[in-house]
Protein backbone atom coordinates (compact mmCIF):
# COMPACT_ATOMS: atom_id res chain seq x y z
CA UNK A 1 0.00 0.00 0.00
CA UNK A 2 2.79 2.42 0.87
CA UNK A 3 4.62 1.72 -2.39
CA UNK A 4 1.46 2.56 -4.36
CA UNK A 5 0.72 5.81 -2.52
CA UNK A 6 4.13 7.37 -1.74
CA UNK A 7 6.06 9.14 -4.52
CA UNK A 8 9.70 8.08 -4.49
CA UNK A 9 9.17 4.74 -2.75
CA UNK A 10 10.28 1.61 -4.61
CA UNK A 11 7.74 -1.09 -5.42
CA UNK A 12 7.03 -3.94 -3.02
CA UNK A 13 8.72 -7.33 -3.51
CA UNK A 14 5.45 -9.14 -2.55
CA UNK A 15 7.41 -11.08 0.05
CA UNK A 16 7.77 -10.51 3.80
CA UNK A 17 10.97 -8.51 3.34
CA UNK A 18 11.42 -4.94 2.18
CA UNK A 19 14.84 -5.80 0.76
CA UNK A 20 15.52 -3.40 -2.11
CA UNK A 21 12.46 -1.31 -1.23
CA UNK A 22 13.97 2.13 -0.83
CA UNK A 23 12.77 5.69 -0.42
CA UNK A 24 14.36 7.97 -2.99
CA UNK A 25 16.81 5.17 -3.73
CA UNK A 26 18.15 4.98 -0.17
CA UNK A 27 17.37 3.29 3.13
CA UNK A 28 14.32 4.31 5.13
CA UNK A 29 14.00 4.40 8.89
CA UNK A 30 10.84 2.67 10.13
CA UNK A 31 9.45 3.82 13.48
CA UNK A 32 6.52 2.41 15.47
CA UNK A 33 5.41 4.90 18.13
CA UNK A 34 8.92 6.34 17.94
CA UNK A 35 10.69 2.98 18.38
CA UNK A 36 13.07 2.16 15.47
CA UNK A 37 12.54 -1.22 13.79
CA UNK A 38 15.78 -1.06 11.77
CA UNK A 39 18.71 -3.09 13.05
CA UNK A 40 22.35 -2.78 12.04
CA UNK A 41 22.32 -6.40 10.83
CA UNK A 42 19.51 -5.59 8.49
CA UNK A 43 17.22 -8.58 7.86
CA UNK A 44 14.95 -6.26 5.79
CA UNK A 45 11.72 -7.35 7.49
CA UNK A 46 10.98 -4.00 9.12
CA UNK A 47 7.59 -3.36 7.53
CA UNK A 48 6.41 -6.90 8.35
CA UNK A 49 6.89 -6.43 12.10
CA UNK A 50 3.44 -5.04 12.88
CA UNK A 51 -0.12 -6.12 12.15
CA UNK A 52 -1.81 -3.48 9.94
CA UNK A 53 -4.94 -3.79 12.11
CA UNK A 54 -3.14 -1.92 14.90
CA UNK A 55 -2.18 1.11 12.81
CA UNK A 56 -3.86 4.46 13.47
CA UNK A 57 -1.89 6.53 10.93
CA UNK A 58 1.38 6.65 8.98
CA UNK A 59 3.51 9.73 8.35
CA UNK A 60 6.21 9.67 5.67
CA UNK A 61 9.08 12.14 5.65
CA UNK A 62 11.15 12.07 2.46
CA UNK A 63 14.80 13.09 2.58
CA UNK A 64 17.38 12.96 5.35
CA UNK A 65 16.80 14.47 8.77
CA UNK A 66 19.22 15.76 11.42
CA UNK A 67 16.67 14.98 14.11
CA UNK A 68 16.91 11.20 13.59
CA UNK A 69 20.12 9.24 13.26
CA UNK A 70 21.41 6.25 11.35
CA UNK A 71 19.08 4.62 8.85
CA UNK A 72 17.16 7.64 7.60
CA UNK A 73 19.25 8.48 4.54
CA UNK A 74 16.22 8.20 2.25
CA UNK A 75 13.52 9.21 4.71
CA UNK A 76 11.38 8.11 7.62
CA UNK A 77 8.21 6.02 7.82
CA UNK A 78 6.62 6.81 11.19
CA UNK A 79 3.81 4.43 12.19
CA UNK A 80 1.47 5.38 15.03
CA UNK A 81 -0.66 2.67 16.64
CA UNK A 82 -4.16 3.11 18.04
CA UNK A 83 -4.13 5.53 20.98
CA UNK A 84 -5.28 5.12 24.56
CA UNK A 85 -7.86 7.40 26.15
CA UNK A 86 -10.95 9.21 24.95
CA UNK A 87 -14.56 8.17 25.21
CA UNK A 88 -14.85 4.48 26.22
CA UNK A 89 -15.35 2.39 23.10
CA UNK A 90 -14.95 -1.15 21.83
CA UNK A 91 -14.96 -2.68 18.37
CA UNK A 92 -14.64 -6.16 16.95
CA UNK A 93 -14.15 -7.23 13.36
CA UNK A 94 -14.36 -10.63 11.69
CA UNK A 95 -13.35 -11.12 8.08
CA UNK A 96 -12.88 -13.97 5.63
CA UNK A 97 -10.95 -14.07 2.35
CA UNK A 98 -10.58 -16.48 -0.55
CA UNK A 99 -8.78 -16.49 -3.92
CA UNK A 100 -11.37 -15.73 -6.61
CA UNK A 101 -9.89 -18.36 -8.92
CA UNK A 102 -10.06 -21.15 -6.31
CA UNK A 103 -13.06 -20.59 -4.07
CA UNK A 104 -13.42 -22.81 -1.02
CA UNK A 105 -9.93 -24.28 -1.27
CA UNK A 106 -6.95 -24.14 1.07
CA UNK A 107 -6.68 -20.50 0.06
CA UNK A 108 -9.37 -19.64 2.59
CA UNK A 109 -8.25 -17.25 5.31
CA UNK A 110 -9.73 -15.02 7.96
CA UNK A 111 -9.05 -12.57 10.75
CA UNK A 112 -10.55 -11.70 14.13
CA UNK A 113 -9.55 -8.39 15.75
CA UNK A 114 -10.78 -6.70 18.94
CA UNK A 115 -10.02 -3.20 20.23
CA UNK A 116 -10.95 -1.54 23.54
CA UNK A 117 -9.98 2.00 24.60
CA UNK A 118 -11.13 4.74 26.90
CA UNK A 119 -10.44 6.79 30.02
CA UNK A 120 -11.32 6.44 33.70
CA UNK A 121 -10.47 9.52 35.72
CA UNK A 122 -6.78 10.27 35.15
CA UNK A 123 -6.13 6.86 33.60
CA UNK A 124 -6.14 6.18 29.84
CA UNK A 125 -6.18 2.64 28.50
CA UNK A 126 -6.23 0.62 25.30
CA UNK A 127 -6.16 -3.10 24.53
CA UNK A 128 -5.83 -4.88 21.19
CA UNK A 129 -5.70 -8.53 20.32
CA UNK A 130 -6.25 -10.45 17.14
CA UNK A 131 -5.59 -13.65 15.21
CA UNK A 132 -5.34 -14.29 11.50
CA UNK A 133 -4.97 -17.25 9.17
CA UNK A 134 -3.35 -16.67 5.79
CA UNK A 135 -4.15 -19.37 3.24
CA UNK A 136 -2.48 -20.33 0.00
CA UNK A 137 -2.30 -18.00 -3.00
CA UNK A 138 -3.46 -18.92 -6.50
CA UNK A 139 -2.95 -17.26 -9.86
CA UNK A 140 -5.75 -16.20 -12.23
CA UNK A 141 -5.91 -19.71 -13.72
CA UNK A 142 -6.39 -21.39 -10.35
CA UNK A 143 -2.82 -22.68 -10.12
CA UNK A 144 -1.19 -22.58 -6.72
CA UNK A 145 1.70 -20.11 -6.41
CA UNK A 146 5.02 -21.54 -5.28
CA UNK A 147 6.44 -20.26 -1.97
CA UNK A 148 9.09 -17.59 -2.44
CA UNK A 149 12.42 -19.42 -1.94
CA UNK A 150 14.67 -16.45 -1.16
CA UNK A 151 13.12 -13.66 0.93
CA UNK A 152 10.21 -15.78 2.16
CA UNK A 153 6.43 -15.34 2.35
CA UNK A 154 3.57 -16.18 4.71
CA UNK A 155 1.46 -18.56 2.63
CA UNK A 156 -0.28 -21.06 4.96
CA UNK A 157 0.53 -19.06 8.10
CA UNK A 158 -1.03 -18.15 11.40
CA UNK A 159 -0.41 -14.78 13.03
CA UNK A 160 -1.53 -13.24 16.29
CA UNK A 161 -1.02 -9.92 18.01
CA UNK A 162 -1.68 -8.60 21.49
CA UNK A 163 -0.91 -5.18 22.88
CA UNK A 164 -1.97 -2.59 25.39
CA UNK A 165 -1.37 0.97 26.54
CA UNK A 166 -1.82 2.40 30.02
CA UNK A 167 -1.47 6.14 30.52
CA UNK A 168 -1.63 8.30 33.63
CA UNK A 169 -2.18 12.07 33.63
CA UNK A 170 -0.09 13.12 36.64
CA UNK A 171 -1.42 16.69 36.53
CA UNK A 172 -2.41 19.31 33.96
CA UNK A 173 1.05 19.37 32.33
CA UNK A 174 2.48 15.86 32.86
CA UNK A 175 1.56 12.47 31.46
CA UNK A 176 3.27 9.07 31.51
CA UNK A 177 2.37 6.03 29.39
CA UNK A 178 3.53 2.43 29.25
CA UNK A 179 2.76 0.37 26.16
CA UNK A 180 3.56 -3.25 25.34
CA UNK A 181 2.90 -5.37 22.27
CA UNK A 182 3.76 -8.79 20.87
CA UNK A 183 3.39 -9.94 17.27
CA UNK A 184 4.03 -13.47 16.00
CA UNK A 185 3.70 -14.73 12.43
CA UNK A 186 4.62 -18.36 11.74
CA UNK A 187 4.37 -20.39 8.57
CA UNK A 188 3.24 -24.01 8.48
CA UNK A 189 2.95 -25.11 4.89
CA UNK A 190 3.19 -28.45 3.11
CA UNK A 191 4.65 -26.82 -0.01
CA UNK A 192 8.08 -25.71 -1.18
CA UNK A 193 9.43 -24.26 -4.41
CA UNK A 194 10.89 -26.77 -6.88
CA UNK A 195 14.69 -26.13 -6.86
CA UNK A 196 15.14 -27.75 -10.28
CA UNK A 197 13.42 -24.78 -11.94
CA UNK A 198 16.43 -22.60 -11.04
CA UNK A 199 18.58 -24.66 -13.43
CA UNK A 200 16.45 -23.70 -16.44
CA UNK A 201 16.92 -20.48 -18.46
CA UNK A 202 15.65 -17.46 -16.54
CA UNK A 203 12.05 -16.60 -17.41
CA UNK A 204 11.46 -19.79 -19.42
CA UNK A 205 9.12 -21.43 -16.86
CA UNK A 206 7.29 -20.19 -13.76
CA UNK A 207 8.22 -21.26 -10.25
CA UNK A 208 6.61 -24.61 -9.42
CA UNK A 209 5.16 -25.63 -6.03
CA UNK A 210 6.02 -29.07 -4.68
CA UNK A 211 3.91 -30.75 -2.00
CA UNK A 212 5.36 -32.95 0.73
CA UNK A 213 7.61 -30.43 2.46
CA UNK A 214 9.22 -31.87 5.60
CA UNK A 215 10.61 -28.91 7.56
CA UNK A 216 10.07 -28.60 11.31
CA UNK A 217 10.63 -24.81 11.58
CA UNK A 218 9.57 -22.50 8.78
CA UNK A 219 9.42 -18.74 8.13
CA UNK A 220 8.70 -16.82 11.32
CA UNK A 221 8.69 -13.28 12.71
CA UNK A 222 8.40 -12.47 16.43
CA UNK A 223 8.51 -8.89 17.64
CA UNK A 224 8.02 -7.74 21.24
CA UNK A 225 8.04 -4.04 22.16
CA UNK A 226 8.03 -2.22 25.50
CA UNK A 227 7.80 1.55 25.39
CA UNK A 228 7.72 4.01 28.31
CA UNK A 229 6.89 7.63 27.41
CA UNK A 230 6.81 10.81 29.50
CA UNK A 231 5.55 14.23 28.40
CA UNK A 232 5.72 17.61 30.18
CA UNK A 233 4.14 20.62 28.45
CA UNK A 234 5.84 23.31 30.56
CA UNK A 235 9.62 22.90 30.58
CA UNK A 236 11.61 26.08 29.81
CA UNK A 237 8.40 27.48 28.37
CA UNK A 238 8.07 24.56 25.95
CA UNK A 239 7.40 20.81 25.74
CA UNK A 240 9.58 17.91 26.83
CA UNK A 241 9.11 14.35 25.54
CA UNK A 242 11.17 11.44 26.87
CA UNK A 243 11.13 7.82 25.79
CA UNK A 244 12.66 4.55 27.02
CA UNK A 245 12.16 1.42 24.89
CA UNK A 246 13.10 -2.25 24.67
CA UNK A 247 12.67 -4.60 21.71
CA UNK A 248 13.09 -8.38 21.41
CA UNK A 249 13.11 -9.53 17.79
CA UNK A 250 13.48 -12.95 16.15
CA UNK A 251 13.14 -14.00 12.54
CA UNK A 252 13.74 -17.22 10.63
CA UNK A 253 14.30 -17.50 6.88
CA UNK A 254 13.58 -20.11 4.22
CA UNK A 255 16.23 -22.89 3.91
CA UNK A 256 18.79 -22.38 1.18
CA UNK A 257 21.05 -24.70 -0.80
CA UNK A 258 24.36 -22.90 -0.27
CA UNK A 259 26.68 -25.68 -1.39
CA UNK A 260 28.04 -23.43 -4.12
CA UNK A 261 28.76 -20.59 -1.67
CA UNK A 262 32.18 -20.92 -0.02
CA UNK A 263 31.57 -18.27 2.65
CA UNK A 264 28.49 -20.19 3.87
CA UNK A 265 30.42 -23.41 4.37
CA UNK A 266 28.87 -25.13 1.33
CA UNK A 267 25.85 -26.43 3.26
CA UNK A 268 22.10 -26.79 2.92
CA UNK A 269 21.16 -24.39 5.69
CA UNK A 270 18.59 -22.12 7.32
CA UNK A 271 19.43 -18.75 8.88
CA UNK A 272 17.87 -17.10 11.94
CA UNK A 273 18.42 -13.75 13.59
CA UNK A 274 18.07 -12.76 17.24
CA UNK A 275 18.18 -9.08 18.17
CA UNK A 276 17.76 -7.27 21.47
CA UNK A 277 17.50 -3.49 21.34
CA UNK A 278 17.48 -0.97 24.16
CA UNK A 279 17.24 2.77 23.62
CA UNK A 280 16.12 6.14 24.86
CA UNK A 281 15.35 9.57 23.48
CA UNK A 282 14.77 13.03 24.95
CA UNK A 283 13.38 15.89 22.88
CA UNK A 284 12.61 19.47 23.91
CA UNK A 285 10.63 21.96 21.85
CA UNK A 286 11.55 25.43 23.16
CA UNK A 287 10.15 28.76 21.89
CA UNK A 288 12.70 31.58 21.67
CA UNK A 289 11.98 35.28 21.96
CA UNK A 290 8.69 36.99 22.75
CA UNK A 291 7.25 37.19 19.23
CA UNK A 292 6.53 33.45 18.92
CA UNK A 293 8.17 33.14 15.51
CA UNK A 294 11.30 31.21 16.56
CA UNK A 295 11.50 27.69 17.95
CA UNK A 296 14.34 25.37 18.89
CA UNK A 297 13.92 21.58 18.76
CA UNK A 298 16.81 19.88 20.55
CA UNK A 299 17.70 16.70 22.38
CA UNK A 300 19.68 13.47 22.42
CA UNK A 301 19.18 9.74 21.80
CA UNK A 302 20.92 6.45 22.57
CA UNK A 303 20.54 3.01 21.01
CA UNK A 304 22.16 -0.34 21.82
CA UNK A 305 21.65 -3.47 19.73
CA UNK A 306 22.90 -7.00 20.32
CA UNK A 307 22.38 -9.38 17.40
CA UNK A 308 23.51 -12.85 16.45
CA UNK A 309 22.66 -15.23 13.61
CA UNK A 310 22.75 -19.00 14.22
CA UNK A 311 22.31 -21.34 11.28
CA UNK A 312 20.81 -24.83 11.09
CA UNK A 313 22.54 -27.38 8.84
CA UNK A 314 20.56 -30.09 6.99
CA UNK A 315 21.49 -33.47 5.54
CA UNK A 316 22.30 -32.81 1.84
CA UNK A 317 21.66 -36.46 0.87
CA UNK A 318 18.11 -36.41 2.21
CA UNK A 319 17.56 -33.04 0.52
CA UNK A 320 18.75 -34.30 -2.89
CA UNK A 321 16.93 -37.65 -2.66
CA UNK A 322 13.63 -35.88 -1.95
CA UNK A 323 13.98 -33.32 -4.73
CA UNK A 324 14.30 -30.49 -2.22
CA UNK A 325 11.41 -31.52 0.05
CA UNK A 326 13.06 -33.08 3.12
CA UNK A 327 15.15 -31.09 5.60
CA UNK A 328 16.74 -33.28 8.30
CA UNK A 329 18.69 -31.13 10.76
CA UNK A 330 22.17 -32.48 11.50
CA UNK A 331 23.81 -29.55 13.29
CA UNK A 332 23.99 -25.89 14.22
CA UNK A 333 26.73 -23.38 13.37
CA UNK A 334 27.43 -19.67 13.73
CA UNK A 335 26.52 -17.54 10.73
CA UNK A 336 27.21 -14.26 12.55
CA UNK A 337 28.62 -14.04 16.10
CA UNK A 338 27.26 -11.81 18.85
CA UNK A 339 27.60 -8.25 17.57
CA UNK A 340 26.93 -5.28 19.84
CA UNK A 341 26.50 -1.82 18.35
CA UNK A 342 25.94 1.39 20.30
CA UNK A 343 25.15 4.85 19.03
CA UNK A 344 24.80 8.17 20.83
CA UNK A 345 23.57 11.31 19.15
CA UNK A 346 22.75 14.91 19.95
CA UNK A 347 20.75 17.24 17.71
CA UNK A 348 19.37 20.77 17.46
CA UNK A 349 16.95 22.18 14.89
CA UNK A 350 16.12 25.91 14.72
CA UNK A 351 12.95 27.13 12.98
CA UNK A 352 12.39 30.84 12.33
CA UNK A 353 9.51 32.56 10.58
CA UNK A 354 10.77 35.77 8.95
CA UNK A 355 7.28 37.00 8.02
CA UNK A 356 4.00 35.66 6.61
CA UNK A 357 5.70 34.54 3.39
CA UNK A 358 9.25 33.53 4.33
CA UNK A 359 10.60 31.00 6.84
CA UNK A 360 13.99 29.38 7.36
CA UNK A 361 15.07 26.21 9.16
CA UNK A 362 18.46 24.71 9.97
CA UNK A 363 19.89 21.97 12.13
CA UNK A 364 22.92 19.95 13.11
CA UNK A 365 23.44 16.46 14.54
CA UNK A 366 26.49 14.72 15.96
CA UNK A 367 26.55 10.93 16.08
CA UNK A 368 29.08 8.61 17.71
CA UNK A 369 28.81 4.83 17.27
CA UNK A 370 30.78 1.71 18.23
CA UNK A 371 30.58 -1.96 17.22
CA UNK A 372 32.28 -4.92 18.86
CA UNK A 373 32.32 -8.73 18.76
CA UNK A 374 34.27 -11.62 20.34
CA UNK A 375 36.42 -14.36 18.79
CA UNK A 376 34.51 -16.78 16.54
CA UNK A 377 34.96 -19.46 13.89
CA UNK A 378 33.49 -18.19 10.60
CA UNK A 379 31.20 -20.34 8.53
CA UNK A 380 33.78 -20.52 5.74
CA UNK A 381 36.06 -22.45 8.14
CA UNK A 382 33.42 -24.75 9.61
CA UNK A 383 34.29 -27.70 7.37
CA UNK A 384 38.07 -27.30 7.69
CA UNK A 385 40.13 -29.93 9.52
CA UNK A 386 41.77 -27.17 11.55
CA UNK A 387 39.31 -24.26 11.44
CA UNK A 388 40.79 -20.81 11.95
CA UNK A 389 39.43 -18.49 14.61
CA UNK A 390 38.76 -14.86 13.75
CA UNK A 391 39.83 -12.54 16.54
CA UNK A 392 37.31 -10.25 18.12
CA UNK A 393 37.46 -6.55 17.50
CA UNK A 394 35.97 -3.13 18.07
CA UNK A 395 35.54 -0.15 15.78
CA UNK A 396 34.04 3.28 16.24
CA UNK A 397 32.58 5.92 13.94
CA UNK A 398 31.42 9.49 14.27
CA UNK A 399 29.83 12.01 11.96
CA UNK A 400 28.44 15.54 11.94
CA UNK A 401 25.28 16.13 9.88
CA UNK A 402 23.65 19.41 8.94
CA UNK A 403 20.60 20.69 7.10
CA UNK A 404 19.13 24.02 6.04
CA UNK A 405 16.00 25.00 4.14
CA UNK A 406 14.20 28.13 2.94
CA UNK A 407 10.47 28.27 2.30
CA UNK A 408 8.41 30.91 0.47
CA UNK A 409 4.60 30.96 0.61
CA UNK A 410 3.18 33.40 -1.98
CA UNK A 411 -0.40 32.56 -0.95
CA UNK A 412 -1.94 30.46 1.81
CA UNK A 413 -1.66 26.71 1.11
CA UNK A 414 1.15 27.05 -1.48
CA UNK A 415 4.86 26.74 -0.68
CA UNK A 416 8.04 26.88 -2.74
CA UNK A 417 11.11 25.53 -0.96
CA UNK A 418 14.82 24.88 -1.36
CA UNK A 419 16.68 22.58 1.02
CA UNK A 420 19.98 20.86 1.73
CA UNK A 421 20.15 17.92 4.13
CA UNK A 422 22.56 15.15 5.09
CA UNK A 423 21.93 11.55 6.12
CA UNK A 424 24.03 8.97 7.97
CA UNK A 425 24.09 5.18 7.76
CA UNK A 426 26.34 2.82 9.71
CA UNK A 427 27.85 0.03 7.60
CA UNK A 428 26.25 -3.39 7.96
CA UNK A 429 29.08 -4.96 9.94
CA UNK A 430 27.21 -8.27 10.16
CA UNK A 431 27.63 -8.78 6.40
CA UNK A 432 31.41 -8.51 6.80
CA UNK A 433 31.45 -10.92 9.75
CA UNK A 434 29.25 -13.57 8.17
CA UNK A 435 31.43 -13.55 5.02
CA UNK A 436 34.69 -13.60 7.01
CA UNK A 437 37.51 -15.84 5.86
CA UNK A 438 40.79 -16.94 7.43
CA UNK A 439 42.80 -13.92 8.59
CA UNK A 440 39.87 -11.48 8.64
CA UNK A 441 40.61 -8.25 10.54
CA UNK A 442 37.75 -5.81 11.07
CA UNK A 443 40.19 -2.98 11.81
CA UNK A 444 41.64 -3.19 8.27
CA UNK A 445 38.34 -3.75 6.46
CA UNK A 446 37.95 -0.05 5.52
CA UNK A 447 34.38 0.05 6.73
CA UNK A 448 33.10 3.61 6.86
CA UNK A 449 29.72 5.23 7.53
CA UNK A 450 27.66 6.13 4.50
CA UNK A 451 27.02 9.88 4.47
CA UNK A 452 24.64 11.28 1.88
CA UNK A 453 23.94 14.82 0.69
CA UNK A 454 20.44 15.73 -0.51
CA UNK A 455 19.60 18.88 -2.49
CA UNK A 456 15.93 19.68 -3.07
CA UNK A 457 13.93 22.31 -4.91
CA UNK A 458 10.18 21.85 -4.88
CA UNK A 459 6.60 22.99 -4.48
CA UNK A 460 4.01 21.85 -1.97
CA UNK A 461 0.34 22.66 -2.26
CA UNK A 462 -3.00 21.73 -3.66
CA UNK A 463 -5.40 22.94 -6.32
CA UNK A 464 -9.14 22.47 -5.98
Amino acid sequence: LLAKSIPGMADSSRTITDYGQTLRGRTMLVLVDGVPLNTNRDSSRNLANIDPALIERIEVIRGSSAIYGAGATGGIISITTRPAGGVPRASSSLSAVSPLSKLGSDGLGGQLQHHVAGSQGRVDYALDFGARHIGASYDANGHRLAPEPSQGDLFDSNTFNVGGKLGLRLDDVQRIQLSASHYNAEQNTDYTSDPSVAKLPAGSVPARPLSGLSLAEQNQIKNTLLNLEYAHTDVLGGTLNAQLYYRDYFTRFTPFDARAVATRGRNVDQVMQNSEVFGSRVTLRTPLGSLGNTELLWGADFNQERSDMPIDIFDPRAYDASGGRVFDKIGKLTYMPDLTTRSLGGFAQLQHKLNEQWSVEGGVRYEYATAQYDDFIPLSESAATQPATVRGGKVHYDSVLSNISLTYSPVAGQEIYAAFSQGFQLPDIGVQLRNARRGFDLGSSNLEPVKTNNDELGWRGGLG
